[in-house]
Parts: C-alpha cells; structure tokens; sequence
C-alpha cells in the first residue's frame, strides 16, 4: 500500500496536487451517488468527505463546471429520457 507521503510526492512530481486529486475522486465518488438516487445532496456531501454541503458545491462546480443540483437535475432528467425509450 502506499503511503499518504509517497503519494503526495508521485502526484507532485506528475504536477498535480494531492488536495486536487482527492476532490477529483471526491465528486467521482459523488457523481456516482446522484445516479444511483435515494441520496440528498447533503448526505451525499458528507459521504463524499466534505465537511459541510457550501463546500462540497463549491469543489463540486470547480471540478465539473456545474452546480450539483443542476448536474443532479441532469441525471434526472437522463434517467427519465433512458425510461421514456
């Protein structure tokens, strides 16, 4: 297994930073809760590791560019278009 400090240091020699690539994986992580459903956007925050539901859509619209209630009404809305068919 390797270690936060290996890690850290793999990721800055690649020049990515440590706190990017966990927020990346974060709102991977997140992204998957909204299409499985049956979440709130606060649970998912919290579950996701993100200390309060401001901050989560704040990383949340860095990393993706939306808001999560917009990409979460995009699920939807996906979801009820792949029913429709």
């Amino acid at each position: 297994m390797i270690s936060v400090r290996n890690m850290s240091r793999l990721l800055h020699n690649s020049g990515i930073r440590y706190s990017s690539f966990i927020n990346r994986h974060r709102i991977n992580r997140a992204i998957e809760l909204f299409s499985d459903g049956g979440k709130t956007m606060q649970q998912i925050a919290y579950e996701t590791g993100f200390s309060t539901p401001n901050n989560f859509n704040r990383v949340f619209k860095q990393v993706t560019g939306t808001s999560p209630g917009l990409y979460e009404k995009g699920v939807i809305d996906n979801k009820k278009s792949a029913i429709e068919q």
